[in-house]
């Protein structure tokens, strides 16, 4: 399935439109998401899901082989990691 969220903050030059695909997260197991448009265009991975002592572990796993962005490395990263966090997050709650 798609996904398409817009992200603005002062830490970015401009306002970001990202649309990508993720596999629907519903069982345990391993789910690939693709970036194939956009200014993040490049990256891939996994989320991984298991449960453990009755709990719902996840984790994800990501590689950009991308252009380059107009965007410092270190915003970048800022960004992609907070933005990860916040998706996994809303993930485990629609996943329920």
């Amino acid at each position: 399935q798609r996904i398409y969220l817009k992200v603005e903050h002062e830490l970015l030059p401009f306002s970001m439109i990202l649309n990508f695909k993720l596999e629907r997260v519903d069982r345990p197991g391993v789910f690939s998401f693709t970036f194939d448009r956009g200014i993040l265009k490049g990256l891939v991975g996994q989320i991984s899901a298991e449960i453990y002592n009755d709990r719902c572990l996840i984790a994800a796993r990501a590689r950009y082989n991308g252009a380059q962005t107009n965007i410092s490395d270190s915003v970048m990263e800022i960004f992609t990691s907070t933005l990860s966090r916040i998706a996994l997050e809303r993930l485990v709650i629609i996943s329920r």
